[in-house]
C-alpha cells in the first residue's frame, strides 16, 4: 500500500516533532499530488522523525524553504511568525477571537484536583461499505468533573472528536484505565474557568475500532463516517445529559446548536466532510491541521483547492444552510506541512462571502457577523503540541458561542 508524500514533511524539521507524555504520533495530512507514492513504512518513519532526506528525495517530494509562503491567499505563511490577522471583527454574539494563539501553560498537563472521568460508550452501527456489515463499536467519553447522571436538569454541550491516520479513539485522552494528555488539559481548562463544562466523545472511523492498512490511507473512511455518525449521535445523546430531547430527527436538528464536530489531521478531513453532509445535525466545526484537499479523487482527478471550496459551498447550499447557520474555526501551525493545503482552501473559501466570512475580512465583516476564523500558530508543527495549542485556544471560543 502506498500514499503520496507530504508537501512539508516531518524530516525537514525533526526538531519540532516533539512528544508529550510519550504519546506516539502517526497521523498526517497529504497535500502534494505530484510526488511519487511513498510506502506506509516510509510514511510512519517520517512521522516518527526517523526518515532521512535521501528517502524523501527518492519519493520525489519537493521541500519548500521554511520562509517560503504557500501559493494560496488564505494568509498563512511557512514561517516561525505567521502573518498578522488584523483588523479583526467580533463573530456571533460579539465574541472576539484573539489574533494570535497562546501557548498552553505547562501546569495544565498536571493531574487536576477536579478530574473528569473517562468511560467507554458502546453503540451499534454498520460498515456502510460493500460489506454492509453490522458491528458494535465504542467511543471514549470524557465527562466533566461533577457530572451527575441523575441530574437531568443540568445539560451539556457535546464535542465529537476524531483522531488522525493510524490513531484511535484513545489518541486524545487515553483510556479509563490509563488517562493522559488532553484529558488533563481539559480538566484544567474547566477547573480554571476557561470554558464551560463539556462532554467530549472521542470516536474512530476505523471499523471495529481496528486500524486498517488501506490504499487511499483512510480517505474513504473519513468520507463515509457521516453515516455512522447518524447511528452514534441519537444513541449517545439520549443516554447522557445533553440538549437532545429524543432520538427523533426533528429533535436532533433542533439541538444542532449544542453540538461540535472536530478533529486533527485526517480527523480534520473528516470534519470538513461533515460540513458537506451533516450540517443539519451540527452547527459548529473545528478542523485542526487539515483540509478537505485529500482523497483518492484529489489525486486521480487532480482536483484543486478551488474545486474543494466549490464542493463545500455547493454541499452546504444543497443542505439548505447558509452564512448564518454555522461557525467554523480552523487552525494549523506555521511549520506544519498541512499549512499549504489548508491555506489554499481557506483562500478559495474567502471568495465565497455569501457562505464564508472570516473575522479578518475587513470588507465583508462590516456587513455581517463573521462565521469563520483561521489561525496559524507560530512555530508549531504537525504534532501533539500543536494540537494541544488549538484545543486550548479554540474550545473556549466554541464554549462562549454555544453558551
Amino acid at each position: 500500500n502506498h500514499i503520496f508524500a507530504p508537501m512539508f514533511p516531518a524530516a525537514a524539521h525533526p526538531e519540532v516533532y516533539r512528544r508529550r507524555n510519550d504519546m506516539p504520533l502517526k497521523e498526517t495530512q497529504m497535500t502534494n499530488p505530484t510526488a511519487r507514492a511513498m510506502s506506509r513504512a516510509e510514511f510512519l518513519a517520517l512521522m516518527a522523525g526517523t526518515a532521512v532526506p535521501a528517502a524523501l528525495a527518492l519519493s520525489g517530494c519537493s521541500l519548500p524553504a521554511p520562509s517560503d509562503p504557500p501559493s494560496g491567499d488564505g494568509r498563512g505563511i511557512f514561517s516561525p511568525e505567521p502573518a498578522p490577522v488584523e483588523p479583526l471583527a467580533p463573530v456571533r454574539d460579539e465574541v472576539d477571537i484573539p489574533g494570535a494563539l497562546e501557548d498552553v501553560p505547562s501546569s495544565y498537563f498536571d493531574p487536576s484536583n477536579e478530574p473528569g472521568p473517562l468511560e467507554r460508550f458502546y453503540y451499534d452501527t454498520n460498515t456502510y461499505d460493500d460489506e454492509t456489515r453490522d458491528m458494535e463499536k465504542f467511543a471514549i467519553v470524557y465527562l466533566p468533573y461533577g457530572y451527575d447522571p441523575d441530574d437531568a436538569e443540568t445539560r451539556y454541550n457535546v464535542l465529537y472528536l476524531m483522531h488522525g491516520a493510524s490513531g484511535s479513539e484513545s489518541s486524545y485522552f487515553g483510556t479509563p484505565e490509563e488517562p493522559y494528555g488532553d484529558k488533563f488539559l481539559l480538566d484544567s481548562m474547566i477547573a480554571q474557568g476557561d470554558m464551560n463544562p463539556m462532554i467530549v466523545v472521542c470516536v474512530s472511523y476505523y471499523p471495529d475500532n481496528i486500524e486498517q492498512d488501506n490504499d487511499d490511507y483512510d480517505a474513504a473512511l473519513t468520507k463515509r463516517f457521516g453515516h455512522e455518525l447518524r447511528d452514534l449521535v441519537p444513541q449517545f445523546e439520549t443516554r447522557y445529559n445533553t440538549y437532545l430531547e429524543s432520538s427523533d430527527d426533528e429533535d436532533i436538528v433542533a439541538s444542532r446548536g449544542h453540538r461540535i464536530f472536530g478533529g486533527f489531521s485526517m480527523g480534520a478531513v473528516t470534519t470538513w466532510y461533515r460540513m458537506t453532509d451533516s450540517m443539519d445535525w451540527f452547527e459548529y466545526f473545528f478542523p485542526m491541521s487539515g483540509s478537505l484537499f485529500w482523497s483518492s479523487e484529489m489525486y486521480t482527478e487532480r482536483r484543486s483547492a478551488e474545486w474543494t471550496a466549490d464542493f463545500l459551498v455547493d454541499s452546504i447550499d444543497d443542505q439548505g444552510y447558509g452564512l448564518d447557520d454555522f461557525f467554523v474555526f480552523t487552525t494549523t501551525g506555521s511549520l506544519d506541512f498541512a499549512l499549504g493545503g489548508l491555506d489554499l482552501q481557506v483562500g478559495k473559501l474567502r471568495k465565497h462571502p455569501d457562505f464564508f466570512v472570516f473575522d479578518d475580512d475587513a470588507e465583508n465583516a462590516t456587513r455581517v457577523a463573521p462565521n469563520a476564523a483561521y489561525r496559524v500558530a507560530a512555530g508549531y508543527s504537525h504534532d501533539s503540541d500543536g494540537r494541544d495549542t488549538y484545543i486550548y485556544n479554540c474550545l473556549p471560543i466554541f464554549s462562549e458561542l454555544m453558551g
